[in-house]
């Protein structure tokens, strides 16, 4: 994906950020000024996993704020990619983006697990429904599949 972009106070071939000092692409970038990186999307999408759309919605609902050039391209910091790690893991745990944001907005972490296990409370409490993606069309072929799965558990 090539390499990350850095500010810089000497101008070369890059762009510059709204706002912010003048950035280039550093050939030799210094290993002391990690936070000072800032990365495409692309490079940003092999960091964590997630695609370019999910990574758009989450700045559009204010779960992230990367810095724009100013053609506004968004330039992610290191710090932005760790947020977006902690957002992917906070969803696989079946967090809303609401209870995301409030967590992120306190920055404490530690409400991640109780806003996990007060979703899973809530989901125990819940009256499930049975759906399908492949819908019964009559009921003698629900009464077979019925009898086919009360005949395998008897098998167990």
């Amino acid at each position: 994906m090539g390499k990350p972009w850095v500010y810089d106070s000497t101008w070369r071939e890059g762009t510059r950020l709204r706002g912010e000092s003048k950035c280039s692409r550093s050939e030799d970038m210094d290993t002391n000024k990690t936070d000072l990186h800032v990365y495409s999307i692309g490079h940003v999408m092999e960091k964590t996993g997630l695609s370019a759309r999910q990574i758009r919605y989450y700045d559009q609902v204010g779960l992230i704020s990367p810095q724009r050039t100013a053609g506004n391209q968004r330039r992610f910091s290191d710090r932005d990619i760790q947020r977006l790690l902690l957002i992917k893991d906070l969803i696989q745990k079946n967090l809303t983006t609401e209870a995301i944001k409030e967590i992120l907005e306190g920055e404490n972490i530690q409400d991640a697990d109780y806003h996990t296990e007060e979703q899973r409370a809530k989901d125990r409490l819940t009256p499930k429904e049975l759906t399908s993606l492949y819908p019964v069309l009559d009921s003698a072929t629900l009464q077979r599949i019925l009898q086919e799965r009360r005949l395998s558990r008897e098998d167990k």
